[in-house]
Parts: structure tokens; C-alpha cells; sequence
């Protein structure tokens, strides 16, 4: 019976020593980012894409933060599809996305009749650098381009 008793309370023990050993946290790996690339691009540029997806050369980044990128990019609806990659290098990470740029449609402005195109036009592309007339159905860049209108219309 003594000997159940201590085999027991051994195993009980068992996890807390097991806890006690392990790091209850690990640090995430992260790097530089050295340069930004893209492929798939018909409109936009490089220094673009890198601007919606809000990666800065220079900045520490982990998976988390190359997903988020990826996202951003994604939800931008500015890109049917975004894929990346990236290559570990002694000075950093050469991050690389795989655009697929999503159809555009021309912007109109309709019942607006105290504002010409033109100042609307201007109005987004103070907001949205990139913008050339088209937008894509839905998306942030959507979103982003009617505040601007509204900015303007109320201002």
C-alpha cells in the first residue's frame, strides 16, 4: 500500500515540474526587412504596394506582421488574390508578394451637381496616391475614396 501511495503522488507532481521547465513563453523570430518586391503588377508600383501594406524597409517583422501585410493588401480590394514569400538573408528579409490585381471599374459621381469630377477626382487622389478614375467594387480603397468625398462635399 505505501508504495501505491508514493507512485501516486509522484505522478501528481509530474505536470508541475514538467511546467516549471518549460519557458512559458517563446520569443518570436523576427528580421529586417531589407527590400519589398512584387510580381503580378499592371497599375501600381512596387513603392505602392509597399505603402497598403504598410511594411517599411528597415522594420522588424515576423510571420505575424507578413501575414498582416498580406491582409491589408487583400482587404484593399485593390487584389483578387496575394500571395508571398519570403528569403532569409544575412541583412534581412526580401519579402515578395504575388498580385493578382482585381478588376477596376470608373469612378462617376452622380447627384453632385455643385462639385465638378474634377474636385472630387482631387479630393481621392490626396487620400489615395494610386487613384487613376477607377476603383474596384468593393474593398478598404472604396471605403477610403468615399470619405474623401465626404470630406470634401461637407467641407
Amino acid at each position: 500500500m505505501p508504495r501505491r501511495i508514493r507512485l501516486v503522488a509522484s505522478l501528481a507532481l509530474l505536470p508541475f515540474s514538467a511546467r516549471a521547465q518549460t519557458p512559458s513563453t517563446t520569443p518570436a523570430s523576427t528580421a529586417a526587412v531589407r527590400e519589398i518586391r512584387a510580381d503580378g503588377l499592371k497599375s501600381l508600383t512596387v513603392p505602392q504596394i509597399a505603402a497598403i501594406s504598410g511594411l517599411q524597409t528597415g522594420a522588424e517583422v515576423g510571420r505575424d506582421e507578413l501575414q498582416a501585410a498580406a491582409d491589408k493588401l487583400l482587404q484593399s480590394g485593390l487584389f483578387a488574390h496575394v500571395k508571398y514569400n519570403f528569403q532569409s538573408r544575412a541583412d534581412g528579409l526580401v519579402v515578395t508578394f504575388h498580385l493578382d490585381e482585381a478588376e477596376r471599374i470608373p469612378a462617376y459621381f452622380d447627384n453632385l451637381p455643385w462639385f465638378t469630377d474634377g474636385e472630387l477626382n482631387d479630393a481621392i487622389r490626396a487620400k489615395l496616391p494610386f487613384y487613376d478614375g477607377k476603383l474596384p467594387p468593393a474593398g478598404a480603397v472604396v471605403d477610403q475614396a468615399a470619405d474623401a468625398t465626404a470630406k470634401e462635399t461637407n467641407a
